[in-house]
């Protein structure tokens, strides 16, 4: 408190108001409370010999192996950008700690991760009036794909007969006839060998866009955004057919090269069995089909709509989705192979 006489005789008190710091404040401000952070640390921390202290392997003159199950300096940089952690905040714990024993990078590597990482075909994007896409589809799934053969992390993925046995696995891609239309179309036999893939739209945000994401089954938590592909994102007001179509024409031969070449797997070359994802509008959009309102809604089946005098002959040869007992018929593999 300052307590303060003017010369008219007025006394003025002044006193210190404790408020809550900004969590976002500009620069100048976030080097200030930088700085002292770093002072207090300097003046606490018991080992803050060692943050003056050069690196492990300056002072033993050998530099050490990182440990046994240490993450990879790509894993490290991207646990940097989840914790929201700067390469100069990660290099003065890994000084202080002496880090270099323990697989810590140092930033030198950290930013060679970060170029290696920035060159993968997943990174590298094109821009044109429709939308901005990935520049190669295709070599993204397989470096994805590649990724999870070297971690040991490709899980094989099964069809399974009726009675909840899996269908044997015997043949390859390489072992398919060109004329078979199901195999170069994404619905390859079930006894070939084949990788998971899923192709999804979804709108949303503000301003509306379109985005269009890659995912893999054959791994762990394949919904999980971080083991997807963000394959496209296109501006729009509205969804219908012509304007999906003018935006996947881009995507498009990137999408059907896995399907016609195939994938790596361990060394074999495998089919790729396609699922298309999305709700339920974004599916008929894609497939042309005229959703709820057609005589035949369900995207898998023949059954119609409801009974009724009109398509009583198809209610009797394909049932109705309001009949509880009875085979459906499903769709043929090829029925949406030329649209």
């Amino acid at each position: 408190m300052l307590k303060l006489t003017r010369g008219n005789g007025n006394i003025a008190v002044y006193s210190r108001r404790v408020t809550p710091r900004l969590v976002r404040v500009k620069k100048s401000q976030t080097n200030k409370r930088l700085a002292a952070a770093r002072k207090e640390l300097r003046a606490t921390c018991s080992g803050a010999a060692l943050a003056r202290a050069p690196p492990d392997e300056e002072v033993e003159g050998v530099a050490e192996a990182p440990p046994q199950g240490a993450p990879s300096v790509e894993e490290q940089v991207g646990l940097l950008e989840v914790a929201g952690l700067s390469q100069r905040g990660f290099a003065l714990i890994r000084r202080i700690f002496r880090g270099a024993g323990l697989g810590m990078a140092s930033v030198a590597e950290l930013r060679g991760a970060r170029k290696r990482m920035q060159a993968l075909p997943a990174k590298k994007v094109t821009v044109n009036t429709a939308g901005a896409y990935i520049a190669n589809l295709s070599l993204a799934v397989q470096e994805r794909v590649s990724s999870l053969c070297g971690a040991e992390q490709f899980i094989e993925r099964h069809i399974f007969h009726d009675n909840g046995t899996p269908v044997p696995k015997t043949t390859l891609f390489t072992d398919a006839d060109s004329r078979n239309l199901g195999v170069l179309s994404g619905c390859p036999p079930p006894e070939m060998k084949v990788v998971h893939v899923t192709l999804g739209l979804d709108k949303g945000g503000s301003p509306p866009s379109v985005k269009v994401v890659v995912g893999l089954i054959n791994q762990e938590r394949p919904n999980d955004p971080n083991n997807t592909i963000f394959a496209a994102v296109c501006p729009c007001d509205k969804d219908n057919y012509d304007d999906i179509d003018s935006m996947l024409k881009t995507l498009l031969p990137q999408a059907t090269e896995p399907l016609v070449g195939g994938l790596l797997v361990g060394g074999e070359r495998r089919a790729v069995r396609l699922f298309p994802t999305g709700d339920y509008d974004a599916l008929c959009t894609v497939l042309g089909h005229k959703g709820a309102s057609a005589t035949m809604p369900c995207l898998k089946c023949l059954s119609t709509r409801a009974p009724s005098v009109e398509h009583a002959t198809l209610d009797a040869q394909y049932l109705t989705l309001q009949d509880v007992v009875g085979d459906r018929t499903l769709r043929l593999v090829t029925q949406y192979c030329n649209l």
